[in-house]
């Protein structure tokens, strides 16, 4: 990297308005939120690349980056059963200058989910849902688009005299416009056991029960998008005693 005596600040435009409705009669709750930032005579980095090496001068450009941001969420319970439905979604633009040429970085990012609950007193309590999430960038004209799936399920049982019961699952399904990348699981499960007016607690766990090995993520920045693989921790299993002062 190269210094640059001559840089000047760097101004941002930010606007966000908000909603939010609650109604107590029908237990109905609605939020959004809309925001927009405009970042103008960024500071810039004007890339030089050459093979696997990169020489960065920073600048003041006078392509400005944009972000526009927008979320949602509508929940609703009917007697025991509480529903909710979200949306995220977030466009950005980002220009910089490689090989001295302009360059525009694109990323569109939309992620929807419905989640259903019960809330009951006696017996088992169950969380299902489903969420997709879609990332499209376009870096200069190099376009990739990937989609996350995941169905998930959670149990909450208090049963006998003393014992909890907590357990999540989620499957995911990684995939691009042209085939599936990856598909994982994950299941954990925690068994709690206290005796009534006792102050002794004990725990029984497993995470990663499926014994899964790795998972996806994709990236963006100014210059690229990437997708990884990462390595998660296996199996493991936990015996704790907690004491209640």
């Amino acid at each position: 990297s190269q210094g640059n005596r001559s840089l000047e600040n760097a101004l941002y435009d930010n606007y966000s308005l908000n909603y939010f409705s609650f109604n107590m009669f029908n237990y109905t709750n609605i939020f959004a939120r809309l925001n927009y930032t405009n970042r103008r005579n960024p500071i810039k980095n004007t890339s030089v690349i050459s093979g696997i090496n990169r020489v960065n001068t920073p600048i003041n450009s006078n392509l400005a980056d944009q972000i526009l941001s927008g979320s949602g969420n509508f929940t609703r319970t009917f007697g025991k059963i509480k529903g909710n439905l979200s949306a995220n979604v977030s466009w950005s633009s980002f220009n910089n200058i490689v090989n001295t040429l302009p360059s525009e970085s694109i990323s569109l990012t939309q992620m929807y989910q419905t989640e259903w609950s019960t809330n009951f007193k006696k017996g088992p309590n169950f969380d299902l849902g489903y969420s997709i999430t879609v990332n499209d960038y376009d870096n200069n004209g190099a376009e990739s688009t990937f989609y996350t799936s995941r169905p998930f399920a959670r149990l909450d049982w208090a049963f006998a005299k003393g014992f909890l019961l907590k357990s999540s699952y989620s499957y995911y399904n990684y995939s691009d416009t042209n085939t599936t990348l990856n598909e994982y699981s994950f299941w954990d499960a925690e068994v709690f056991y206290q005796k009534p007016d006792s102050k002794w607690e004990y725990k029984f766990s497993v995470t990663n029960l499926l014994n899964t090995e790795s998972i996806n993520r994709d990236s963006f920045n100014e210059l690229f998008n990437s997708t990884s693989s990462y390595v998660v921790q296996p199996r493991y299993w936990i015996l704790s005693v907690k004491y209640n002062l």
